[in-house]
């Protein structure tokens, strides 16, 4: 049963590990995916990372409660580190 999806890098935000219980005892798996059409966030090297409402992204410190309250709060920005080399 699909449990969970976060987002697994702080740049790729198509980047995304879904997570799986399994309710005969089997145990849990976790699978990396990438999702084009259903980015957590946008990137922009000079403003940081935006991370969109609703995402949790715990490398970068942001959360949201949802479910009962329903409280997402707007996007919010994360510094980016510049590209090496560049």
């Amino acid at each position: 049963m699909h449990t969970m999806r976060n987002p697994t890098t702080e740049t790729d935000v198509a980047a995304w590990q879904d997570h799986f219980d399994c309710s005969e005892g089997c145990g849990a798996s976790f699978v990396d995916i990438a999702l084009p059409s259903h980015p957590w966030g946008e990137v922009d090297i000079d403003a940081g990372v935006t991370v969109y409402p609703g995402v949790s992204h715990y490398e970068l410190g942001v959360t949201h409660r949802r479910p009962s309250g329903r409280r997402c709060s707007g996007p919010s920005r994360r510094p980016v580190a510049a590209p090496a080399g560049g």
